[in-house]
């Protein structure tokens, strides 16, 4: 039996069934500044504290709590039970969190207006050097695993395409084709794997999901981008830039 038990305060749509099997093995995967990456079976369960960049797979904590139990992951016996994270003498549960929206609502775009907005921090994304093949299946090849980090540019910048499609149709098949093979090869990270997939099932990080909501309201828009361009090195740039170069793609 646990001695201490904590309950995130929010978390995504995939986190429920990822903690229901308490058969899946779970292990320490990676750490970053703000929490840590636990492995599930074959799934990721991302824990953190900021509340404005919450993944499908993310579980989020009060900063104190996350501070505190940190070190935990990489020392203690990591298991799941009854729908809980068990890590030592602790136990993480969801009883008192909210369960937020990672899926994007389908809808036509009414203005070319957010391009703009788009453009100042699409620009400051370090793929911005790279010469983009403009065939877009051989552009995608190109860019799964491209770059450094937990998630690499590239990777960032397909979710960005992805991202938007979810909003407006304009990507051929085809396309989810080549992200699938490459990532069934294990082509990039698996942090990288496991947002992609969530982005092929349609889920997002609340942070893209909020972008892509306020395309058509330009104040929400501003205060939106300026969260998602918040993310990691270049994580939200990169994902910005994948919307806008969609986009650009959509005017042709």
């Amino acid at each position: 039996m646990c001695a201490y038990t904590f309950s995130s305060d929010y978390h995504g749509e995939k986190v429920e069934t990822l903690l229901s099997d308490s058969s899946k093995d779970v292990s320490f995967h990676s750490e970053f500044k703000s929490g840590v990456n636990v492995k599930v079976g074959d799934d990721l369960l991302y824990i953190s504290y900021p509340y404005f960049q919450i993944p499908p797979f993310g579980l989020m904590l009060r900063k104190e709590v996350m501070d505190y139990i940190k070190p935990l992951f990489k020392e203690a016996k990591l298991s799941l039970h009854q729908g809980r994270l068990v890590i030592g003498d602790f136990q993480l549960t969801l009883e008192k969190s909210r369960e937020v929206s990672t899926y994007i609502q389908k809808k036509e775009l009414k203005t070319d207006l957010f391009l703009e907005s788009l453009e100042f921090y699409a620009k400051q994304s370090p793929l911005i050097e790279y010469s983009l093949n403009e065939n877009l299946e051989k552009l995608v090849m190109e860019l799964i695993g491209f770059g450094q980090g937990l998630t690499p540019s590239g990777d960032d910048f397909i979710v960005g395409l992805l991202a938007l499609n979810s909003r407006i149709n304009y990507l051929p098949s085809s396309i989810f084709s080549v992200i699938e093979k490459k990532i069934n090869a294990k082509q990039t990270t698996d942090v990288s794997i496991a947002y992609l997939k969530s982005a092929l099932e349609g889920q997002y990080s609340t942070a893209v999901v909020e972008v892509m909501n306020k395309l058509d309201n330009p104040v929400g828009l501003s205060k939106a981008l300026e969260l998602l361009a918040q993310t990691g090195h270049s994580s939200g740039k990169d994902t910005i830039y994948g919307m806008y170069y969609g986009l650009t793609l959509i005017q042709k």
